[in-house]
């Protein structure tokens, strides 16, 4: 019988072809809820030593081959089929506990990256003001050290994180993000902690929706696409229920695919009518997805994305937000080198006042590759017909 930490030995997939599980994938107690009501009854698996730790409890080795992991011919090749059934009350609780020692490692996991993300040095150059930005690196600290220390939400971005590492990784850049522009909307500690806490478990939500459309390459279906809607609902309801979350942090969850224009989901309410808090993540979540790589299309450019939300202001998110987004955070920190659209490298030197996405920078490569010898300076905000195309590690 199936067991969480068995390994596909060969994709899984639905009756309509599609891809549901990958070929290698570890099987955890959420995957196996899933294949189950799915209707999914034989999987191939990679086979394990002895035939002996593979019989039910309560069988004979002899009834196993009939009754529990039934062997095909490939078991030579290191594969086994296996036919899902009841497990009994013992082997239920063998494979909660190997359950609980797998998803110890996803918790370990969570807590190592909310530590990481505020050591020392981590959170310089966010905000293009300095005084702001100190509170920041305050707030944010303390606030990611509490998250820590919360079991409910550990255990929540743990199995985030087993389900999509991408949609972990996210949810710490939304949170970072939030949690600027709510220093720079000049919150309150309580407020900033609120908005934190939504900012980071705003897709909680996708823990509950089936693995295979998160991942898919393909254009989702209209009964699929309102499958992951829900994880809008889900999340709320699933942050109502955890000890110090508030309702303000809870409606980031339900509200962040809202649009001020009326045309998001899940209620489709505009304006004033969508929570402030919820509208920052929001801006957070949608400019952190479009310069993260996706399995099914490239990042875009800093500045492509900039330019996006530069053209969303009261259509898709309140205008003074994205104003506020594009002033305050620090997209090309000082000592950067940046790629124009003249074709010219550029070291930033500065940041124009209230134009972060427009810095001040030093041409020192022409369009040609020709090296300047004596670097000189171009005030993009002046020179709109110019912008950052994007960010480069280094001269080759």
């Amino acid at each position: 019988m199936l067991r969480p930490g068995d390994v596909i030995a060969r994709s899984i997939r639905n009756k309509n072809g599609q891809t549901v599980l990958k070929e290698g994938t570890p099987l955890t107690g959420h995957y196996l809820d899933r294949l189950e009501q799915m209707g999914i009854k034989t999987v191939m698996i990679e086979s394990l030593p002895t035939a002996s730790v593979l019989a039910p409890i309560g069988s004979s080795q002899a009834e196993s081959s009939q009754k529990g992991r039934q062997v095909s011919s490939q078991a030579n090749q290191g594969m086994m089929v296996v036919q899902m059934h009841q497990a009994t009350p013992q082997l239920r609780r063998k494979n909660d506990h190997v359950q609980q020692e797998y998803m110890l490692h996803y918790r370990e996991r969570v807590k190592d990256t909310l530590i990481r993300v505020i050591e020392p040095g981590k959170l310089l150059g966010r905000m293009t003001d300095e005084a702001l930005e100190s509170r920041f690196r305050r707030v944010f600290r303390s606030i990611m050290l509490d998250i820590s220390s919360h079991s409910q939400m550990v255990d929540y971005l743990a199995q985030l994180l087993e389900m999509d590492n991408y949609l972990f990784e996210h949810s710490i850049n939304v949170a970072e993000l939030s949690c600027i522009m709510g220093v720079a909307g000049g919150f309150d500690s309580s407020e900033l902690l609120e908005l934190t806490i939504g900012g980071l478990m705003f897709d909680i939500g996708m823990i509950k929706q089936p693995p295979s459309l998160l991942k898919s390459d393909r254009k989702l279906t209209y009964d699929e696409r309102m499958t992951l809607q829900n994880h809008t609902t889900e999340g709320y309801r699933m942050l109502l229920e955890i000890d110090g979350v508030s309702h303000k942090a809870a409606q980031c969850a339900l509200f962040h695919h809202e649009r001020f224009n009326g045309n998001g989901y899940p209620m489709r309410v505009k304006g004033m009518e969508i929570p402030e808090m919820a509208q920052i993540v929001a801006i957070a979540d949608v400019f952190d997805a479009l310069i993260s790589p996706r399995h099914h299309r490239s990042p875009f450019s800093e500045s492509e994305a900039i330019e996006y939300l530069f053209a969303s202001g009261n259509h898709f998110f309140r205008a003074d937000l994205v104003n506020m987004f594009l002033k305050q955070v620090l997209f090309f920190p000082e000592a950067s080198v940046l790629k124009l659209s003249s074709g010219q490298v550029a070291v930033v030197t500065a940041t124009s006042t209230g134009m972060a996405h427009r810095p001040i920078v030093k041409i020192i490569r022409e369009s040609d590759g020709t090296a300047v010898g004596s670097p000189y300076e171009l005030d993009l905000a002046l020179n709109r017909d110019i912008v950052v195309l994007h960010s480069i590690q280094g001269i080759g």
